[in-house]
């Protein structure tokens, strides 16, 4: 089925989070919070359908992450926020879809990352400047798109 996790409270200090070593299994996985949606170090997510990281207020410090060393395998991804997505040294991403990274201020590929995709990545962040894609990065996908590339 659907694992949901969604901040509720003080939207400026709130998050949704899976945290650090989780191991999830689920039919799709959805995280929201106006302020940081977080996926932390070590976790490994698998998931049939499409996983939703969005953090949606505009305000600095809101940003969605995928932590270190973290592990997804899923049909679609979609990371997203206003102000900063980033994917974190090390991660692994397996997707049998497609891919988004975007983000209205700074995208975020760190060192280490692999991201495997069959059909389109997107990456995007409204300002081209504020793309960064470390040069050990590895990004295979059937099609890229965003201007980040």
């Amino acid at each position: 089925g659907v694992l949901a996790i969604e901040a509720v409270g003080d939207a400026k200090s709130s998050s949704a989070v899976i945290d650090s070593g989780a191991i999830v299994s689920a039919g799709s996985v959805q995280i929201k919070s106006p302020r940081a949606a977080q996926i932390r170090d070590n976790a490994r997510i698998s998931v049939d359908g499409a996983l939703s990281l969005v953090s949606s207020l505009d305000d600095s410090g809101s940003e969605a992450v995928v932590g270190n060393r973290v592990q997804i395998q899923a049909t679609d991804v979609k990371i997203s926020s206003p102000r900063k997505v980033s994917i974190n040294e090390g991660a692994w991403i397996w997707l049998s879809g497609d891919g988004e990274l975007v983000s209205g201020n700074e995208a975020v590929v760190n060192k280490n990352v692999s991201i495997n995709v069959t059909g389109n990545f997107r990456m995007e962040a409204a300002d081209a400047g504020q793309c960064q894609i470390s040069s050990s990065a590895q990004i295979s996908a059937g099609s890229t798109s965003g201007n980040c590339f």
